[in-house]
């Protein structure tokens, strides 16, 4: 492995003893620094240059050419945080020899896995962007995410932080758990504890399907690492050959059937055998379980052969085919969502073996039926040389809601009232202070109006070895279920300003463990009934940043940055309106269970506006997947606004759940391109006491609305096929007469 030194600028070699090393993630532009410049840059360097002359002449370098620019604000970065090493892609790799390359490829996930940290360079984020939850946000459509490689570059990391273009936090994977897993569909579990294992085949690839590559071979190469195959890199076979290549590896390890979980693109009417050829085609796979071997014995093994793929599967024959020769297949996998079984269309040829036909199906069933089991031999057919592999058209969608940021100076001052400490009991803290002088990360100790119970704040290393924060409310009272008021600590530091940060941390971190943390309750209990003598009992929680709002509008933020050295504990005040502000944990994007696929055009009105906006909201095979809030039933619903640019005339349809049930309506407005205010209007008359409240408590499936010169009609359908959402909108128009 070749690392950079961060302050020589030099690359040195290492195949065992490896030392600590920071690695940068980032999206490559047409000019990167290469080896060679790399290189050149070491071949030119006097021999006694020291260091600090080291950096100087790179930095006037980086003012010449701008494509040093990141290299040398990445070591700069690493370096503040006490990283001798980096590995950078573009420059410490020889992309000249073949040999070199195709080991870095097949090693890189390792790179990012073994890295002590990963700094994720976002290019396209500005300083002054809406914070990440914003569903306009720049951080929702940054580049980064769509990107290939990036993916294992998201996973493998056990810390990973996010940085804009002004090399400026933004947050962690940890912190920004729930925001990235809206915009990837990865669940929020990998993103916090990096355990891959427990997700089907097909669940992996969807994490793919919506990501591109320069070279068409690197969307199967970029996956190697996420499922742990080795095979080399043939540029130039077409990403076609280069998928099917992954899929046999990964089949000569795994027995996992999910793997046949795919779907053509809409429309798509050639036959099959039961490979995909891109992951693309497993877009719609993100709830498809791992199947489940025990089952079917040792009939749950299959293999490639020249001939095709011989595998045992359960067959039912299509009733409705008068030829005898079609039968939906099983795959011993079920839907996360619903518990369905998935199965696919086979058609039996002449010679006797089995292709897939309606290849853009996978049809879901209540049941399975391992007793129709019978040895198969399905027909490998390679697609056509004379067409490139059709591409899915899957991306997310903006939103015309505008938002205004104040930038709000801090003022310390005026928070003075509830920042005030006076109490003989002190706290023992350790900062990095305003000027950024280095402090050792210490102990917290809050103790609670002199009742012996007490709140300690300490890191801690978890089983991925990576520091977190540690809250311990240590309790010492009779009655523990009541929490006792927190008392006004003095904090001895020179710096008042800090000690008023640290009191206001301590304060709302007790608040967490009295009110929200789900485990707080059973502590107490536990507490009841196991310690009648007072002894002490622990809470604890693990993270990595922590975050409050004060009453005055303004935020105080935990973060504990990782360094090669010790962690280290950095407090913030942040004024109202601050665009640095990290996610409310309390607001958490969880993964919709109810949502819709809509048509993109209701008769030649165009989709313009969804409210409440929706952070999930993609175009998906020339419909829109729309989700619901994760709310009460009272507001489980949006309104679609469709219109056009020249009429005033506008159809808004509202999608809803009411008692697990869908319900419809449609109506005609009369205003413009879905207006902010209008459209809130329209939604807040749905609520209880509103004037359309009785189309949400007596919800009807289907509903209409007279439209020009004619009746346009709404449907709720439930899906009988995999796709994205649980249910369509189905919408037909008729002319009178």
């Amino acid at each position: 492995m070749r690392l950079l030194n961060t302050s020589t600028f030099k690359l040195d070699e290492f195949d065992i003893q490896i030392p600590k090393y920071a690695i940068l993630s980032h999206t490559w532009t047409n000019d990167e620094v290469s080896f060679r410049d790399i290189k050149r840059l070491e071949f030119t360097e006097p021999e006694d240059t020291v260091h600090g002359n080291a950096i100087r002449d790179v930095e006037a370098l980086a003012q010449k050419e701008a494509k040093w620019r990141k290299v040398v604000q990445a070591c700069a970065y690493a370096r503040m945080h006490k990283f001798q090493w980096i590995w950078i892609d573009c420059c410490c790799i020889n992309k000249e020899s073949s040999a070199e390359l195709s080991e870095a490829i097949n090693s890189m996930y390792q790179y990012y896995l073994e890295a002590a940290i990963c700094y994720v360079y976002l290019s396209d984020l500005s300083g002054k962007e809406r914070m990440p939850e914003d569903a306009d946000s720049a951080f929702r459509f940054s580049r980064w995410f769509t990107r290939g490689w990036t993916l294992q570059e998201l996973l493998a990391p056990r810390y990973l932080v996010f940085l804009d273009n002004t090399w400026t936090e933004i947050g962690t994977k940890w912190s920004l758990h729930d925001v990235i897993s809206a915009i990837t569909s990865i669940p929020s579990r990998v993103l916090k504890d990096g355990d891959v294992t427990r997700y089907s085949v097909a669940q992996k690839m969807s994490w793919a399907a919506n990501r591109q590559t320069t070279r068409p071979e690197d969307q199967a190469y970029c996956l190697m690492g996420l499922f742990g195959v080795n095979m080399p890199p043939i540029y130039g076979e077409g990403s076609a050959k280069a998928f099917t290549r992954l899929q046999q590896q990964i089949i000569e390890l795994s027995d996992d059937r999910s793997i046949f979980a795919w779907i053509a693109s809409v429309g798509e009417m050639e036959s099959r055998g039961l490979l995909a050829r891109s992951p693309c085609e497993f877009r719609s796979s993100r709830e498809v379980g791992i199947s489940k071997p025990d089952s079917l014995g040792l009939a749950s093994s299959y293999s490639l052969t020249n001939s095709g793929l011989h595998i045992h599967l359960p067959l039912t024959p299509i009733e409705s085919n008068l030829e005898g020769d079609l039968f939906l297949a099983y795959l011993n996998c079920q839907s996360e969502k619903d518990g369905c079984y998935l199965s696919v269309y086979l058609r039996r040829t002449a010679d006797g073996r089995y292709i897939r036909c309606r290849a853009s199906e996978l049809h879901l069933g209540p049941s399975y039926r391992p007793k129709d089991l019978q040895e198969l031999l399905v027909a490998n057919i390679p697609p056509s040389r004379s067409k490139s592999v059709r591409q899915c058209d899957v991306k997310l969608l903006s939103f015309t809601q505008s938002r205004t940021v104040v930038d709000t100076q801090s003022y310390w001052e005026t928070h003075s009232s509830e920042l005030a400490t006076a109490s003989e009991e002190a706290v023992c803290i350790s900062y990095l202070d305003n000027s950024w002088t280095e402090r050792a990360v210490g102990l917290l100790v809050y103790p609670m109006n002199g009742s012996g119970n007490r709140l300690l704040v300490s890191t801690r290393r978890t089983s991925d070895d990576i520091p977190r924060l540690r809250f311990q409310a240590v309790f010492k009272s009779a009655n523990p279920d009541i929490p006792p008021e927190p008392s006004r600590v003095k904090i001895p530091t020179p710096d008042t300003q800090i000690a008023r940060v640290a009191f206001s941390i301590l304060r709302t971190i007790w608040a967490w463990f009295s009110v929200t943390s789900p485990h707080a309750m059973t502590c107490h209990e536990a507490v009841l009934e196991d310690n009648h003598s007072g002894v002490v009992n622990h809470l604890s929680s693990a993270v990595d940043r922590a975050l409050t709002c004060l009453e005055s509008g303004g935020f105080i933020a935990l973060d504990l940055h990782l360094t090669a050295t010790n962690p280290e504990l950095e407090v913030r005040y942040l004024g109202e309106g601050d665009t640095r502000i990290p996610l409310l944990k309390n607001q958490l994007m969880v993964s919709p269970k109810w949502d819709w696929l809509v048509p993109i055009e209701i008769e030649s009105l165009s989709l313009k506006t969804i409210f409440p906006p929706d952070y999930f909201r993609t175009e998906y095979d020339k419909k829109t997947f729309v989700s619901m809030p994760a709310s009460g039933e009272a507001d489980m619903y949006r309104i679609l606004i469709y219109s056009s640019g020249r009429l005033a005339e506008t159809i808004f349809v509202v999608l809803g759940f009411n008692d697990s049930k869908p319900w419809v309506d449609v109506g005609v407005s009369a205003f413009s391109n879905g207006a902010q205010s209008n459209t809130e209007e329209i939604w807040k008359s749905y609520l209880d006491g509103g004037q359309r409240a009785s189309h949400r408590l007596r919800p009807l499936a289907s509903n209409s609305c007279r439209f020009r010169d004619g009746t346009l009609t709404v449907t709720a359908t439930k899906r009988d096929c995999l796709q994205l959402s649980s249910h369509n909108l189905l919408v037909k128009w008729q002319r009178y007469g």
